[in-house]
């Protein structure tokens, strides 16, 4: 696994020092992540989004329960696809109060959401359009009356300022604002990335500012390797210090490299209860030494000062079998699994 992440971590350098020319092309390493990291393995891709809705629908009646609202950040690309089931994972006896529910966007396209790159114009396709109860209101797209500018930066200023309104809490008196988000839901790429953090780029190889500073929740990014090249990003700053809960989504061959990179042993949990079906399996994660050539592997919410007395981060990985391809698993054993519980 080590030589496997190593070669993983040496491509996406060489692939991004190709890429563009403002990327660095500095390595560095940062503390190993020890927030809560499970694993849950779908027996396939059509059963993927089954399991990814189960993860989310008990994050979102906790945060309805404690806070009287739930807000949830959510990623493009293939994701989108894997959301549609998201409003049958709640039972007839559970009220999912949607109408309470804050939708941000993790990252997007500097284009109308009416165009076919548009994160947001996917999501109201495959999952916001099921959901009629969610006011307007509270899904938080980009001002289009900026893309006339031509400037990222200017959409992600602004954008930022809005997280700060729907999403802060606190203010008054003595008391300083303070933002959390209870969940983000993202994918990762072939080449490690995720949001629109890609590897090796400056907004993933910069110091990340002292906290608390609620003006670097959201960045531009004007040189994507990916096109389209303008798009506005949630930073590491906001995924790690702002989020209460993370879960990552993919599925497929082409992300069984990040994984071995990623994941430094991957363990059965030995109470099956955790999944309500025999299509998936699940796994506690010691995550391997992140590096900026992987930003999927940097990200590990830790908001210590969250409101929450009894608040736990967790990140949750969900994947099919594919994506699973010479992955080892650690045989379980009593010491491993309890120490695995409590990391």
């Amino acid at each position: 696994n080590a030589t496997q992440r190593n070669a993983t971590q040496r491509n996406a350098t060489q692939h991004n020092t190709s890429s563009t020319t403002t990327m660095s092309t500095t390595t560095t390493t940062i503390t190993a992540p020890t927030t809560p990291t499970s694993l849950i393995v779908a027996s396939t891709k059509a059963t993927v989004g089954e399991h990814l809705c189960r993860v989310i629908a008990p994050i979102a009646l906790q945060a309805v329960q404690q806070r009287g609202r739930f807000s949830l950040a959510l990623s493009g690309g293939s994701l989108p696809g894997f959301l549609a089931a998201l409003p049958q994972a709640f039972s007839d006896h559970q009220d999912a109060r949607f109408d309470t529910w804050h939708i941000v966007l993790a990252d997007e396209r500097c284009v109308p959401s009416d165009h076919a790159d548009s994160n947001l114009g996917a999501l109201k396709t495959t999952l916001l359009s099921q959901i009629p109860q969610i006011p307007a209101g509270q899904i938080y797209g980009i001002d289009e009356t900026l893309l006339s500018q031509d400037s990222a930066h200017a959409i992600a200023v602004d954008y930022n300022a809005r997280l700060v309104q729907a999403l802060g809490g606190g203010g008054g008196g003595n008391t300083p604002v303070v933002v959390f988000l209870d969940l983000a839901v993202l994918g990762f790429g072939p080449d490690g990335h995720t949001c629109s953090l890609f590897p090796n780029h400056a907004l993933v190889t910069a110091p990340p500012p002292p906290p608390p500073s609620l003006t670097t929740l959201v960045a531009a990014i004007e040189d994507s390797p990916k096109p389209p090249p303008n798009r506005i990003t949630l930073t590491l700053s906001m995924l790690n210090s702002h989020t209460r809960h993370v879960i990552f989504c993919g599925a497929g061959a082409s992300k069984s490299p990040i994984l071995r990179a990623v994941f430094d042993k991957v363990i059965p949990k030995r109470d099956e209860s955790t999944t309500s079906s025999t299509t998936a399996q699940s796994y506690h994660v010691q995550m391997a030494q992140p590096t900026t050539a992987l930003p999927c592997g940097m990200v590990a919410p830790n908001t210590t000062n969250s409101d929450d007395d009894d608040h736990q981060n967790t990140v949750t990985w969900v994947v099919d079998a594919a994506a699973m391809e010479g992955v080892d698993i650690t045989a379980a054993t009593n010491a491993n699994a309890s120490s695995s519980s409590s990391s």
